[in-house]
C-alpha cells in the first residue's frame, strides 16, 4: 500500500507493479491472496537486504529482464486480433505502443488516451449529425 500511494510523487504508476505480480502468480498456479501476501513480503525482505547493493546493478542490465517479464504477460494473440480489425481502436493500439516503446510509459498513455478521445468525440459528432438529420 506504501508504494501505491508514493509512486505518484515519483512520476510512477502504481498499477503496472500491482499487475505483474499478479499475472506472474497466477501463471505460476497461485489461488489465493496469501500468494500475493507472500510476493510483497518476499520484495520487501530483499529490498531491505540487498538496498545498498542496487546501486551496483547497471540500469541497461534490467532492460532485458523487464523486457522478458513484458513479453510473458503480454497477451500476443489478443494484440494481434486488435491490429487486424484496422479501426479506430487499432490506431490507438499501435500510438500507445510505438510511443510507449520509443519514449516513455506517460507518452504513450497520454496519447493514446488523447487519440482515443477523439475519436470517441468523431464518433459521437457523427451519430449527433445522424440524429439531426432525422429530426429534420
Amino acid at each position: 500500500m506504501l508504494g501505491v500511494g508514493t509512486s505518484p510523487l515519483f512520476y510512477g504508476i502504481p498499477a503496472a507493479g500491482e499487475v505483474a505480480r499478479t499475472v506472474t502468480n497466477i501463471k505460476n498456479g497461485a489461488s489465493s491472496p496469501i500468494a500475493g501476501i507472500t510476493h510483497a513480503l518476499f520484495v520487501l525482505l530483499v529490498w531491505v537486504l540487498l538496498a545498498p547493493y542496487a546501486s551496483h546493478v547497471a540500469l541497461a542490465s534490467l532492460a532485458p529482464v523487464l523486457m522478458v517479464v513484458a513479453w510473458k504477460i503480454s497477451k500476443k494473440e489478443q494484440f494481434a486480433s486488435i491490429l487486424k480489425e484496422k479501426s479506430g481502436n487499432s490506431l490507438v493500439l499501435m500510438i500507445t505502443f510505438l510511443l510507449t516503446v520509443f519514449t516513455n510509459l506517460t507518452t504513450g498513455i497520454e496519447a493514446g488516451l488523447c487519440f482515443s478521445f477523439l475519436l470517441y468525440f468523431k464518433e459521437r459528432m457523427k451519430d449527433n449529425r445522424t440524429q439531426l438529420e432525422k429530426a429534420s
